[in-house]
């Protein structure tokens, strides 16, 4: 009978081991027990910022193409960053209540602004506040886009990139950041607070600069020049700066040098976004003719397949001076 209870009793403390983690100072070592811990699922989001009624056309282009390319459908969220005094803007309320965007952060865009504003700096200001989306620690990724990206692909591979990472022009260190991939944190966010003030626009003086001056954190006048500079930071090669392939996030404008002719007419399928930095479809200037620069723009209207349900529409005829398909 003893050997019977001693079996049940084996059986049942093996069983526990088996399913469950337990530690008591009152078990042997021996009877440690162990509990399978779920892991948490990384959250991930496509971020965007937006202050004015003009990005709302790149707002609804990539959420739009985020749908399209099945991003939604594995589980990555839309979400925006706004001005308080534009949080209510109904376009913006209509599409958080159509789903077509999953959350609206706003936040006050002085905080940043007031700290990089002052003309005497010679500063981009507005861009800075871009920076804000380092802090929406709601989520464990964020692939940030300027709102003048074409998505033409599901990026969902982004985010396994190390992060952070953002674009880059040709033969420049400095980042492009209108698409980066990046690991929102308080306290990253922070210490760019603290430095903002000491951000100055780089002067050269006979093509030089002066190092005897103290540094300006910025290796041009804007956010990316800012980032740039934080990120090279570290001599260690972990914590510096990433750089997305750059067929992964191209300039519309690199796609019109030539090296790139044979990979677009080719190769089409290699871009995978394409940011339009000099050929804005909204501006009254883009009126381009140039056959590749009008087969992205054509890519583009399509993207805004169903924007009229919100009562906005891009007024410039962008393609007027394309040829006919």
């Amino acid at each position: 009978m003893l050997l019977l209870v001693s079996i049940v009793q084996y059986a049942f403390v093996r069983s526990l081991r088996e399913s469950m983690t337990f530690t008591d100072p009152m078990f042997p070592e021996s009877l440690k027990l162990d509990i399978p811990v779920e892991q948490k699922k990384p959250r991930y989001a496509i971020a965007m910022y937006v202050d004015n009624e003009a990005p709302l056309y790149g707002l609804y282009s990539i959420a739009h193409q985020a749908q399209v390319t099945g991003m939604v459908q594995d589980g990555i969220d839309i979400v925006v960053g706004v001005s308080k005094k534009f949080k209510n803007n109904p376009v913006l309320q209509q599409m958080l209540q159509d789903g077509l965007i999953n959350q609206i952060y706003p936040f006050d865009n002085y905080i940043i602004k007031n700290k990089v504003s002052n003309p005497d700096r010679g500063l981009w200001a507005g861009v800075f506040n871009k920076l804000f989306l380092f802090n929406l620690t709601d989520y464990d990724k964020l692939i940030v886009l300027d709102w003048d990206v074409l998505l033409r692909q599901n990026i969902r591979h982004w985010f396994e990139y190390d992060t952070p990472c953002a674009s880059q022009t040709k033969d420049n260190v400095e980042w492009n950041s209108g698409v980066m991939v990046i690991s929102p944190n308080n306290t990253v966010y922070d210490t760019f607070l603290e430095k903002l003030p000491q951000v100055q626009r780089l002067m050269y003086v006979n093509n030089s600069i002066n190092i005897t001056e103290p540094d300006n954190w910025n290796s041009g006048y804007h956010d990316q020049g800012f980032l740039s500079s934080f990120y090279t930071t570290s001599t260690d090669p972990t914590m510096r700066m990433k750089t997305i392939p750059s067929e992964n996030a191209i300039l519309i404008s690199s796609l019109q040098q030539q090296q790139y002719h044979y990979f677009w007419y080719r190769r089409n399928h290699i871009f995978q976004t394409i940011h339009l930095t000099t050929e804005k479809p909204w501006r009254p200037k883009t009126k381009p003719s140039n056959d590749i620069i009008c087969q992205v723009l054509r890519e583009f209207e399509k993207s805004l397949i169903g924007m009229d349900r919100y009562n906005i529409s891009i007024e410039n005829q962008y393609l007027e001076n394309c040829q006919k398909d």
